[in-house]
């Protein structure tokens, strides 16, 4: 049996200048430190960025498609090797 890490990072919600900035901030803090520690890691944000139709319309939650790509992109993940062992 074999562990498997990976993080998928925070999602781009729009409820204001500063959460944005806090949440973007953490997303590029943990692309850096998953890099640094050999974890993997998903990264939400250029995924969904700019895409209204992935997230519902309180702007937090992803839609059904926004929610079936999160899914497709931890399977991927795990099949391609990206997080570490």
């Amino acid at each position: 049996m074999s562990e498997v890490v990976i993080f998928s990072g925070p999602l781009p919600m729009r409820r204001g200048d500063i959460t944005y900035s806090r949440l973007w901030s953490l997303n590029r803090w943990m692309s850096r430190w998953c890099s640094e520690n050999n974890v993997g890691f998903i990264d939400n944000w250029s995924t969904f960025e700019g895409k209204p139709g992935l997230l519902g319309r309180d702007g937090v939650h992803p839609t059904r498609e926004g929610a079936a790509l999160i899914s497709c992109s931890i399977a991927h993940s795990l099949r391609s090797g990206l997080a570490s062992r």
